[in-house]
């Protein structure tokens, strides 16, 4: 499973949820979904996915479980903004914290923008 980070209208976030729920309704084998973190804008979405998170996390998913203090020093970085960072990436379900660590506990995280929104392009 992977995580999609996007920026996207609700409206076009609500319409993929209800795509999944009517093919559930009618009975349809519906495959385990990605997870999905929508923002409203780009400019909230780089808000939340900063350059530093974005290294953070890319460093999580090639070390595997690592702790807070050894992803500061490896990321040459201060332990409370890491400390800040990882917080707030484990609220957004991009990251999980373990009694040994953090992880990336997906397989990817992909970062999708498009000049064209869904209800456009359909």
């Amino acid at each position: 499973m992977k995580a999609l980070v996007t920026a996207e209208p609700h409206a076009d976030f609500m319409e993929h949820g209800m795509t999944i729920a009517r093919r559930l309704d009618a009975g349809e084998a519906v495959p385990p979904q990605d997870y999905r973190l929508s923002f409203a804008t780009e400019a909230q979405l780089f808000s939340e996915i900063t350059p530093q998170r974005w290294r953070l996390l890319s460093l999580l998913q090639q070390q595997g479980l690592v702790r807070i203090r050894m992803l500061a020093q490896a990321l040459d970085r201060n332990y409370s903004n890491v400390y800040q960072d990882v917080q707030r990436l484990i609220e957004l379900g991009l990251i999980e914290k373990t009694s040994r660590g953090v992880r990336v506990p997906w397989d990817a995280i992909e970062l999708r923008l498009s000049t064209i929104r869904e209800s456009q392009a359909a």
